[in-house]
């Protein structure tokens, strides 16, 4: 045998077996909570409550990493001023990952297709646990 082939074999093992515990996390009852808790923070941002948002939906960590409630109101109010009110959003993708941008844990993003009466736009949720809650770690969008 070859004397590369049992150590390429143990780096394979190594590489898969990671990848398995990595995603031991991403069940069926955690991905039905942050699909739950997306499709509620959609309901928020469509109805224009960013404070609420801010004060309920977004996560420490995101918070830590922000400048403030202040900017993250109007950053979001100046973004959507003329989007109009939210008549449609649809989950197009998910996904899960147990690390992302300096964040260790589980972590869903969920991407939406939406449509406001002036806008069609895609938009992406990233959501993290804190506690028992599934907050926002990330929002983003661009117009379709």
């Amino acid at each position: 045998m070859n004397q590369w082939f049992m150590p390429a074999i143990g780096i394979i093992w190594t590489v898969l077996f990671s990848f398995a515990a990595a995603n031991a996390a991403d069940t069926d009852a955690n991905r039905k909570e942050a699909f739950t808790a997306a499709r509620e923070i959609m309901v928020i941002i469509g109805d224009k409550q960013f404070e609420k948002l801010w004060d309920k939906k977004i996560s420490d960590w995101f918070k830590s990493k922000s400048s403030g409630k202040q900017s993250f109101v109007a950053s979001l109010t100046m973004g959507r001023a003329n989007m109009g009110a939210l008549k449609k959003a649809e989950i197009i993708d998910a996904g899960y990952a147990a690390q992302d941008s300096g964040y260790t844990g589980d972590i869903y993003y969920v991407n939406f297709s939406n449509e406001y009466d002036n806008a069609k736009s895609y938009e992406r949720v990233v959501l993290i646990k804190e506690g028992q809650e599934w907050k926002v770690s990330g929002l983003f969008g661009v117009p379709q």
